[in-house]
């Protein structure tokens, strides 16, 4: 199994080129086309054989702008439940992991991520018929200013890894719910015990969901599992793992992750998913020997639910936890990321007793 270099790739309405003397970028109409590449904008016009092509600029000499600071990181609000403390668990942010390992793509990812889009004002110049050019052309250079093209090309074992991770993320694709565990909680006294529907621990939530699209920044010629959630995003490339928070991105070696995975427990404050499995039932509040607690009369019964866990950790402090709705699917996507980062698989027999219990 081996990924080959096409010429060109299709992001949105743009083709986009790659030549020896480097990438362009067009876009338009039967009869009328308009681009940006090594030689300069230029504009398009004909049909039947004859063409009539002007160039609009030549290249010029390209600055890099200046260094922003970095944002301050954004701390989510969120209620305390039953008195149980809670602990930030999503690890160091995608500026602290940029400053740790820099490189060239995510540096470029930061670059396109920081342009904001000039649609309005392309909005403004379509209006005028006269104008209709000169807006598909600004709307081609604000697309490829905001745009990363990676082209890959991979072969032998490393192209039968990646490729065996990309089949396995169909399991994870037909999952039903996702979540980005954001925050947890141990409980420690009794009364938390009987508040918190017999919890040992409370797990803060954002809900998600699961792709091949890579990062909206990025365009590239082969497939990236992608797992999205409202704060922080992780794609996975051949050679490294991106990591998304708000318009900051950084990257990490397969090689400097290590990944676990496996079944956890979970109580639902309501129905879970569909197809999730139900493998026992609790009370929202609780005695001391775990039956309902009697002095409340709302308080009905709640699904205890097995859902998949994926965790994965590097240093300097990253860590990112994913759960899926069937368990199975964390479990082949952690084989696949242990194999793609040349970690030793643990015992399943011991794995099987690393459950968690929250409740939502």
């Amino acid at each position: 199994m081996s990924f080959y270099l096409r010429k060109t790739v299709k992001a949105g309405p743009f083709r986009v080129s790659l030549s020896r003397s480097g990438i362009g970028m067009s876009t338009g109409v039967p009869g009328l086309r308009v681009g940006t590449g090594p030689r300069g904008s230029y504009i398009r016009v004909g049909a039947h054989g004859a063409y009539y092509r002007q160039t609009l600029s030549q290249p010029g000499g390209r600055s890099r702008p200046a260094q922003r600071p970095a944002p301050p990181r954004y701390s989510k609000p969120g209620p305390a439940a039953g008195e149980v403390l809670m602990h930030d668990v999503t690890g160091a942010t995608t500026v602290e992991l940029a400053d740790a390992s820099p490189s060239e793509l995510i540096s470029q990812l930061n670059e396109a991520a920081r342009h904001s889009s000039l649609l309005p004002l392309v909005i403004l110049l379509c209006l005028p018929v006269v104008t209709i050019p000169l807006a598909v052309l600004l709307h081609a250079k604000d697309k490829a200013r905001r745009t990363v093209v990676a082209f890959y090309e991979v072969d032998g074992a490393a192209a039968a890894r990646f490729q065996a991770l990309v089949n396995c993320f169909s399991a994870v694709q037909q999952c039903a719910a996702h979540w980005h565990v954001t925050a947890q909680g141990a409980v420690t006294t009794t009364r938390q015990y009987k508040v918190n529907a017999g919890a040992s621990a409370l797990t803060r939530r954002d809900r998600g969901r699961s792709d091949l699209a890579g990062p909206p920044v990025l365009a590239s010629n082969i497939a990236l599992p992608s797992l999205h959630a409202s704060a922080r995003s992780v794609y996975f490339l051949p050679d490294r793992i991106v990591i998304r928070d708000g318009r900051q991105y950084a990257d990490l070696p397969y090689q400097h992750c290590h990944a676990s995975g496996g079944a956890t427990r979970f109580i639902e404050d309501g129905r879970g998913p569909a197809d999730a499995e139900r493998v026992g039932a609790t009370w929202r509040y609780v005695n001391k020997g775990g039956g309902p607690d009697r002095r409340y009369k709302n308080n009905p019964e709640l699904p205890i639910m097995q859902y998949g866990q994926l965790t994965l950790t590097a240093q300097p402090g990253f860590s990112f936890i994913w759960q899926t709705s069937k368990a199975t699917a964390a479990a082949l996507l952690f084989r696949e990321l242990a194999a793609m980062s040349g970690q030793a698989l643990p015992d399943p027999t011991a794995a099987a007793t690393r459950n968690g219990t929250g409740l939502k």
